[in-house]
């Protein structure tokens, strides 16, 4: 049952179960489920964007392959022949903030990352702020 599923059967309800010493509150049900829900949105809003940042390659190989096997790979960019931005400009695998390099093994734990690692650093550092 999806999420707008559970909230049309519980209706109007505004009893919960807070009073069960040995079940889970549905509040707090509700509030894991909004946070994964939210999460889950973002993770798919991150990939969109990544995939939008994808052209294939000019040489007919596959956008992983060409970034992997490429001399110019950490820049891609259209004359190393790697994967190259569409949307945002930024060719996929260069740094939306410093346009240096995303590391491969980056790329290959987080597809999805915009930021070098150092900015990566510096961004959670001011968040943490």
């Amino acid at each position: 049952m999806s999420l707008d599923g559970v909230r049309a059967a519980r209706g109007d309800a505004t009893d919960d179960d807070e009073h069960d010493p040995d079940g889970t509150p549905l509040s707090a049900e509700w509030s894991r489920i909004a946070g994964v829900h939210a999460e889950l949105v973002e993770r798919s809003d991150a990939v969109d964007r990544a995939l939008a940042r994808l052209r294939p390659p000019p040489d007919g190989s596959t956008p992983g392959t060409a970034y992997a096997t490429s001399p110019s790979a950490p820049s891609g960019g259209s004359s190393g022949g790697g994967p190259s931005g569409i949307q945002s400009g930024t060719p996929y695998g260069t740094c939306a903030h410093c346009g240096g390099p995303i590391g491969f093994a980056r790329l290959e734990a987080l597809p999805t990352a915009d930021l070098c690692i150092t900015c990566a650093e510096s961004a959670t550092r001011r968040r943490r702020r």
